[in-house]
């Protein structure tokens, strides 16, 4: 009986093969202005006209904002991060999304080389992301 659940299973999985490749060009280290738009390409694979995904973007800094006591005296880095969901369903067939470039963060802090910013797609039990980029004044 155990077997035949696995089956199940595995053809459950088999079944899915919605999927999603951004085709947007970021190369690596890349800049945008802030008050430009960003747009976010991507090719859906076994899509239909109702299948959607939540789009996020993620900011983090890559130097520690501060320290927080680890074990045995040790020091252990904080480093800040926000993420934003920017649509909870944006249609696989529609292969784009403008962005308006802006600091997610509240504060306009996270601008600069220290900063890296990514969005996600976030479907079923997957998900997806192009590479990382920096926004700039």
């Amino acid at each position: 009986m155990k077997f035949l659940g696995a089956l199940a299973l595995l053809a459950s999985g088999a079944h899915a093969s919605l999927g999603i490749g951004f085709t947007s060009d970021i190369p690596v280290d890349a800049f945008y202005k802030i008050g430009s738009n960003f747009a976010l390409e991507w090719k859906a694979y076994d899509a239909s006209a109702t299948d959607t995904f939540e789009l996020s973007i993620s900011a983090w800094n890559s130097t520690p904002s501060g320290y927080t006591p680890g074990p045995f005296g040790s020091q252990i880095p904080v480093y800040d991060t926000v993420d934003v969901v920017l649509d909870s369903n944006v249609k696989f067939l529609d292969q784009k999304y403008l962005w308006p470039v802006n600091p997610i963060d509240g504060n306009g802090i996270f601008v600069g080389e220290e900063f890296y910013y990514s969005f996600t797609a976030h479907f079923g039990l997957t998900w997806d992301s192009p590479r990382a980029f920096h926004i700039e004044d």
